[in-house]
């Protein structure tokens, strides 16, 4: 069996994790360790982890990240992974027991293993409504992951010496840091592989969720993803196409919102005049509330 870790950031999670933990201490898979970081949190989060850790049926090693960002948080638990694989997880969800059983057989010859994973949406009261799996394409296709987001932190196993080779996470990033390494994987054209029989875990979208209750609640971290995606995907039209629509669909979202509009200069001129007003018309209908304007905007990206 290959040995995997499994790399969780927390801050200020004491309310989630004991739900993450019972679901952690079931995983089926023998040769697993796990790494916890606390980035900083001033509740009673690193006292859980430590308790946890007395008592989890795998090794643990906690960790402390000052630095704040999740990203910092899992770069500091890739410095510490002495595993050939690697698996990064959220504080506030639940993962399957079994997930590691099914897909570390896939990873002899390969990188990267990408998988679904479900979602879960709770309301102001706390009520969950039922669980749906996150779009994907099995293809790899860089420009729909750009536009859908469908690579987040827990849909990738990774082997550790490949992730550090093309720079582990972005710790200047302090949101959609996940989407930016999902975008920069791609690119890098691992040998990797679906695995595509299940969606896997419980991912909980809520307002104590890591990117805040309101898209824009921080416009200046959105823009900084989205120029470093632009660099990430230079010299691919496809993709730079895709990254204008997302821009446009976000600054419609945000003006719904009554947020600022982001900034992002590789994101706003696209060269043609077609590929311009596709993306007005993609601002307006994310303003006015449409629905599914990435699945638009990646029809209209063709072939």
């Amino acid at each position: 069996m290959r040995e995997v870790s499994i790399v969780v950031p927390i801050y200020n999670r004491e309310a989630y994790l004991p739900r993450l933990f019972r679901s952690l201490a079931q995983i089926t898979y023998e040769d697993v360790r796990l790494i916890l970081v606390d980035n900083g949190s001033t509740d009673d989060s690193l006292a859980l982890c430590h308790a946890f850790a007395l008592e989890a049926p795998m090794p643990v090693t906690v960790l402390r990240e000052e630095v704040r960002g999740a990203a910092n948080a899992r770069n500091c638990g890739l410095k510490a992974c002495r595993t050939e694989w690697i698996y990064f997880f959220d504080s506030d969800d639940e993962v399957s027991p079994h997930f590691l059983q099914d897909l570390m057989p896939l990873t002899e010859g390969k990188d990267v293993v990408f998988f679904p994973t479900r979602q879960i949406v709770v309301d102001g009261t706390g009520k969950e409504a039922p669980a749906t799996v996150r779009a994907y394409r099995a293809d790899g296709d860089v420009s729909y992951h750009i536009l859908s987001g469908m690579l987040n932190t827990v849909s990738m196993l990774l082997r550790t010496e490949w992730l550090r080779s093309i720079g582990g996470w972005d710790g200047r990033l302090r949101v959609w840091d996940d989407w930016e390494l999902g975008t920069r994987v791609l690119t890098r054209q691992p040998r990797w592989v679906w695995y595509t029989e299940e969606a896997f875990h419980r991912i909980y979208i809520h307002a104590d969720s890591l990117t805040g209750p309101r898209l824009g609640y921080d416009t200046p971290a959105l823009a900084a993803a989205m120029q470093r995606v632009a660099t990430d995907v230079q010299g691919d039209e496809r993709a730079m196409r895709a990254l204008y629509y997302r821009f446009r669909i976000v600054s419609g979202q945000l003006q719904r919102e009554g947020s600022p509009l982001p900034e992002c200069p590789a994101c706003s001129k696209p060269p043609h005049l077609t590929t311009r007003l596709l993306g007005w018309l993609l601002q307006r209908y994310a303003r006015w509330g449409g629905r599914g304007a990435w699945r638009i905007a990646y029809t209209l990206l063709g072939k």
